[in-house]
């Protein structure tokens, strides 16, 4: 990958376009930055670091100005809190966890977990305890490096829907990209979106072969997955209160401590007051009650026949 950074005084003969090479390790994690210098590549800048992304260290060769946040995993890391940009989530690299637990958009009991795999029902755990060999693509999953899509947690089985998640986590990395300074409810709505012509092609093809000759079990299974993301994507997206159940969606997926920070989307809705009793009805008013003062007194003139 290579990138621009401005020119450096110092070198403004050598390498006056300023471009970089960046090279990266099998997790994705820049290790070596080169760039031309009078007609010839040289390595500007190593990066060192330990497996969770902790202790990074680059060293500057050429006094050139770090040219990209992109670090651990190919992740921007924020230069004033030291985290790195997952996008459902962001990461301690010197805890090896998560700053927020792992959630849904559907809500479950433990998001993303296989329980046949303990490291899983970890909702802060990075990669399941395995940053050797497994990358976190989204904040949400990851992948085992060298094998394709093979997920420590449960993704979907059909591939029509994790390229609608893969198109969702791209938007992400664009927005990361381009330094795009938004409320996280509104990057979440712009990957929905990047969903929603992926969803819409795959739902057509097989509403079409279902009216045509029908759907095998497995099909069918996928036709309702895709609706189930369909009308998530298009909530979060689209009509009038797309805003607010952005707004809500985004809140409500998010740890107690990191919701006090989140305005609350339906703190302006006014609760209705509660209304005093109705008065009590002409037919309910107190009557009188015979025989409630007790038995009458005896007559002494009875007393005395």
């Amino acid at each position: 990958m290579a990138t621009w950074a401005p020119t450096n005084p110092a070198y403004w003969d050598p390498y006056p376009a300023g471009l970089f090479y960046n090279h990266a390790d099998w997790l994705g994690t820049e290790r070596v930055r080169t760039t031309v210098i009078n007609g010839t590549l040289t390595v500007a800048e190593t990066c060192t670091d330990t497996p969770y992304g902790m202790n990074l260290s680059c060293n500057d060769i050429t006094q050139v100005p770090d040219t990209s946040p992109m670090h651990f995993t190919g992740k921007q890391r924020d230069a004033e809190s030291g985290l790195d940009y997952f996008g459902a989530r962001f990461n301690a690299s010197n805890l090896g966890r998560f700053m927020t637990p792992d959630w849904a958009a559907k809500a479950t009991t433990v998001p993303y977990a296989d329980f046949g795999n303990p490291q899983s029902l970890n909702l802060y755990a990075y990669v399941g305890n395995n940053p050797m060999s497994r990358v976190d693509t989204d904040g949400h999953d990851c992948l085992t490096i060298g094998q394709y899509t093979i997920a420590c947690w449960n993704r979907s089985a059909f591939q029509s829907i994790r390229d609608a998640e893969d198109a969702h986590e791209a938007k992400h990395r664009e927005d990361s990209k381009n330094g795009v300074d938004e409320p996280g409810w509104k990057k979440e709505q712009r990957g929905y979106a990047a969903e929603i012509p992926i969803l819409e092609k795959r739902i057509g093809e097989l509403e079409a072969k279902e009216k045509n000759g029908g759907l095998t079990p497995a099909e069918k299974k996928e036709l309702a997955e895709l609706k189930e993301e369909h009308d998530t994507a298009t909530s979060l997206t689209q009509g009038a209160e797309a805003d607010r159940n952005a707004q809500r969606y985004y809140r409500n997926n998010q740890n107690w401590i990191v919701r006090q920070f989140i305005p609350d989307p339906d703190a302006d809705i006014k609760k209705p007051k509660p209304q005093p009793p109705p008065p009590p009805h002409p037919e309910n008013r107190k009557v009188p009650c015979f025989g409630c003062e007790g038995l009458p007194k005896p007559n002494p003139e009875d007393l005395l026949r």
